[in-house]
């Protein structure tokens, strides 16, 4: 996505705009509930011209490219903008081209649900371990406790 924040699938439907909604989803990303944009009702919504399910979705019959004047170098350096289809790093303004070969930014963390379902399950694990010991100690101190 190309603004400031990160709209979550619970909040989509409610940032509603007039302007023109710049940023757009890889289509296979928001059927998976991965990637959302401010909610679009038709296609002149999107600066892709693709509204689909109310998001705007990339268009593969153009390319939206990031440009921006770098003063090190002193010239203007362009790159495909955030979620834009790419083959290797040098092709994406952030940078970072994926295992689903789409332009990424390394600095926001990009989760699939698999992680996320590993995560939990660890935690679960912990915490239940966590009681164990707990039931243990208590029952240790219980037993001292008549002796």
């Amino acid at each position: 996505m190309t603004f400031e924040y990160y709209i979550k699938k619970d909040e989509y439907q409610y940032s509603n705009t007039t302007e023109l909604i710049l940023e757009s989803c890889p289509e296979e990303e928001r059927n998976n509930e991965k990637c959302f944009t401010r909610y679009c009702i038709e296609n002149n919504d999107c600066y892709s011209y693709k509204c689909v399910n109310n998001t705007c979705i990339i268009n593969e019959d153009f390319t939206t490219y990031h440009c921006f004047f770098d003063n090190f170098e002193n010239k203007m350096l362009c790159g495909k903008t955030l979620y834009e289809n790419c083959k290797n790093n040098e092709e994406c303004y952030p940078g970072s081209c994926n295992e689903q070969n789409f332009c990424i930014d390394k600095s926001v963390p990009y989760i699939s649900n698999g992680m996320k379902k590993d995560f939990f399950i660890f935690i679960f694990i912990i915490i239940i371990i966590l009681i164990l010991i707990v039931i243990v100690c208590h029952r240790k101190n219980k037993n001292k406790t008549f002796d």
